[in-house]
This record gives structure tokens, sequence and C-alpha cells, in this order.
């Protein structure tokens, strides 16, 4: 796909941009080039651009063009003549809406590796955690036989292998428990953190209660129990009836109070917008809360009662804050980028490709944990900004396709460059990316969970405008009055 075939507009002279929703503080004014896969603006002053796929919506008004992005960047182009501006948001909208996955940037732009040393190495990282543990084997999922959602390096319990088939058919995407992380109890052993798919609702009933596959579970789990000192089963709220249909001896029951998918996408769709922005912050960070809260219960869990966690609900979110916090190698910028992104977002079926509501939240609670514990992470912020800039539209290769299958059928580890390459051979972004204050800290670190008011905004990704006095005149605003708690340090 090219601008050139789509008939519309590729350069447009004497264009002004605005860098915020609020129009103010406008640029000089300069030329925009609408190539393939980038739309980018220049002039004396200013030079950026942005990749199509990370273009969430354009609206026209006359000669003014105005462009949201997923990562709530807002620009807006006040143009010479209104066709066009009626042209360039034709372009735009086309180019934005490309889904084959072969002529995004990362295959454009094709491998710069000199060799395959930097390639995250799942075995590698199992021997690292000391896997497999007690009664588990580590098999394959050859062919993606078992399930396309997990890499084809998986972890079974040991002599269940002829049947996992069988119990994948009751689990959402076929994700069968999977052990993620082994801590070490000095009293009560290996406790583990494992995850799985939530279970497949059949009419107004589950289908694990089905006669042939509710006493395979009820064996499988119990297998699993007898394999740790105590075990805990970790659930949403929205499974209301869940503990009255599956009672298995010897488990713990635990909600965890997170609100659904669709909520975070409607918090995240009201911030996007100018008039409810801050309202939709402030829903927002009390969901941070919310996780930090029930991070918080979970490491209790772990470390004073030595229970091993099965995590049916925000698997990802909450196995990967569980072992930031219990693990000082997932504190570092190899151990967040490589490890854990591959690990329990890449390899365990996250859906880059349709939503990153929960990836956005993972991040958000990264960020608060560096403000609470400035020294014990070996990154920064912008690196948790390039990596939600990156879920969205990037020049890596990482979060394209949506699942392990479509990303070993792309070639992507051959034909693209991965995060991790592009972060070492970013030289000039090292120091932004590495925090000076870094100290390796070892101990596990406990969420400080004594007010709400302790998680703090996130204004370098949710401020539409990071200048003090709009930022002021939102305040005043009595619709708004409620929300005036929510000054933290960023802002004093």
């Amino acid at each position: 796909v090219s601008t050139q075939s789509t008939g519309k507009i590729s350069q447009i002279s004497d264009v002004v941009c605005y860098l915020d929703v609020f129009e103010r503080s406008p640029t000089l004014p300069g030329t925009l080039n609408i190539s393939s896969h980038l739309l980018c603006f220049a002039n004396q002053d200013v030079n950026f651009q942005i990749q199509h796929r990370l273009i969430y919506s354009v609206l026209q008004d006359g000669t003014k063009c105005t462009v949201s992005c997923k990562n709530f960047q807002h620009l807006t182009f006040i143009l010479p003549e209104k066709d066009e501006c009626v042209m360039l948001v034709e372009s735009l909208q086309l180019l934005s809406s490309v889904s084959d996955v072969r002529l995004f940037l990362p295959f454009y732009l094709k491998s710069r590796r000199d060799s395959e040393a930097s390639e995250y190495d799942e075995r590698s990282e199992l021997a690292w955690l000391e896997f497999p543990p007690t009664g588990w084997t580590i098999s394959q999922n050859s062919d993606f036989h078992i399930t396309e959602w997990y890499s084809e390096v998986l972890t079974l319990p040991t002599g269940w292998e002829d049947v996992l088939l069988r119990l994948a058919e009751c689990r959402v995407e076929g994700r069968v428990p999977r052990p993620s992380y082994l801590y070490r109890h000095p009293l009560k052993g290996q406790c583990m953190v494992a995850t799985a798919g939530g279970l497949i609702e059949k009419g107004l009933r589950y289908k694990i209660n089905e006669v042939k596959y509710r006493e395979l579970d009820s064996r499988f789990m119990e297998h699993i129990r007898a394999l740790t000192a105590s075990a805990t089963l970790v659930t949403g709220v929205q499974f209301k009836d869940r503990l009255m249909t599956r009672e298995y001896p010897g488990w713990d029951y635990m909600r965890v109070c997170i609100p659904g998918q669709e909520d975070l996408e409607s918090y995240i769709g009201e911030m996007r917008v100018r008039q409810s922005w801050l309202a939709g912050n402030k829903k927002w960070l009390d969901v941070v809360w919310d996780v930090l809260v029930n991070v918080n219960t979970l490491i209790h869990a772990i470390t004073e009662r030595g229970h091993s966690l099965l995590l049916e609900t925000y698997p990802h979110l909450l196995t990967s804050l569980l072992q930031t916090c219990l693990e000082s190698r997932y504190r570092t910028i190899y151990g967040l980028t490589q490890a854990l992104l591959h690990k329990d977002w890449l390899d365990s079926g996250y859906k880059f490709k349709e939503v990153c509501s929960e990836f956005l939240l993972f991040l958000h609670c990264l960020r608060q944990l560096t403000l609470w514990f400035p020294t014990a992470f070996e990154y920064t912020e912008h690196l948790l900004l390039e990596l939600h800039t990156s879920c969205h539209a990037s020049r890596f290769g990482d979060f394209l396709g949506a699942n392990p299958r479509e990303r070993v059928e792309l070639h992507v580890s051959r034909d693209t460059m991965s995060l991790w390459d592009g972060i070492l051979l970013q030289i000039e972004c090292r120091d932004i990316y590495f925090n000076p204050s870094y100290r390796p800290y070892s101990r596990t670190l406990k969420p400080r969970i004594e007010s709400p008011e302790t998680v703090a905004w996130w204004p370098d990704l949710f401020l539409i405008s990071r200048d003090m006095d709009e930022w002021k005149v939102l305040k005043t605003r009595k619709r708004y009055s409620m929300y005036e708690k929510l000054k933290c340090s960023d802002h004093r």
C-alpha cells in the first residue's frame, strides 16, 4: 500500500500544527508528508513523525484536521485549502486501517540483527527459574496442537500430557494451568504462581459441569494441589457463581476486585475526549489503586502464608506485577523487555492485536512502583512510554500477530527487529531509559496502599496538555471540583 496508489495526497505545504488539543502555541508553517507508513511534519523548529497504525481517529472541520492517537497524543493541522484537508483525512483513514500484517513498518525495515545472540530464549529463562517445579515436566506444544495461545515450550503436570487436550476444551482459548514463577518459601518449600484461561460457558452453565469434564478437572486440580503445601484459586468478581459450581478440596478461594475489560476500555475512551478526560483519569486511577491493593494481598498469600496461586482473572497483569515485586531480575531493562514481556505476555497469548488496556494498566502500575521505590528499578518511565507506544505501532516486530502461532507463521523473529535490539541500537536513548539512581534491591517490594491518594497521575502519558495554566483552568471548573485531591507530586 502506498499513498500514491490511494489517489489522494502525499505532500502539503504551509501547514500549521498544534501539538495539543487546546490549540495553543502553534508551530511555524511547515510541510506535511504522507508516506506508506508515516505521517511526517517538519519546519525549521519541529520535526516529528507518527505511524499510521498509531492513529485512533481523524476528524475534519473546514481546513482543520484533528488526529487522535492510540497513545493519547493529539495533533491538529490547519491546512491552506479545504480540499487538501478532505484528501488528507481520507488518506489517513485508509492508511491507518490496513490490516495485512506483512505491510506493517517492521517488515518494511527488515531485521538489522548481526546475530541471534540477543533473541529471547524461553528454555534459558525457564532454566534460570529452576523449572520445571517438582511434579511438572517441560514438554512441547508442537505445531501448537494443544493451543495456539501458548508458546511451543510448555510446562505441564507430569503424567497428564495425554489428557491435556480434553482439559483444554473447557478453558478459554485452551489455556490450561501453566506455572510462570516459582517462589521458594523458607518453611513450605515451592510456591507456584500459575495462570489459566477462564472456564468456557455453555448456555447458563459452565462446560466443565458436563460429566465427562467434571471428574477429569477435579482430579487434575487435586493433582496440582498435591504438589504444593497450600493453594489458592484466584478468580474475578464477574464470576458470581464460579465458587458454587466448583469446589476443590484443599483449595482456598480469592476474588480479585478489578473492573472488567469493557469497563477499562470505557475509561480509556473517556480519556481520549477533552470534555471527559479528567473524569476518565479519576476512574482509571481508582483501578490502578484496586490492582495494587490486590497485588499486595497476593504477595502476602505467597510470602507469609506460603500459598501457591492459580490466577484465572487478569493472569498477565497480576502474574507480571507479582514477579516484579518478588524478583529483582524483573526490575531491570532486560528483565522487563525480554523475560517478563515475552514469558508472561507474548508467549502466554495476550491479544495485543485486539486490545491493550490490561497492558496499559500494567505499565501504569509499574510507573507507580517506580515512584514508591525510585532506586529499585533499572529503567525509567521513558521506557514504559516507549512500550506503550510500541504495543500499538512500533518499528519492532515483538507485538505483531495475535498469538504465538501467528508470530511463528509470520517469521517475526527472522524478518523484523526486536524491541531489545532496538534499545541496544538507540545509543542516544540509553541514558533516557536507564535510571542513574538504580541500586539492585533483592528484597520483596510491597505496594504502599495506605490511601488511594498515593496513586499518582501520569502526566507524560495521559495529560492532553502539559501547560500548567490550562491544568489550573480545568481544575477550577465546578464539575471537576471533586477531583481536587488528585494533585500529586508531579504537579507540586
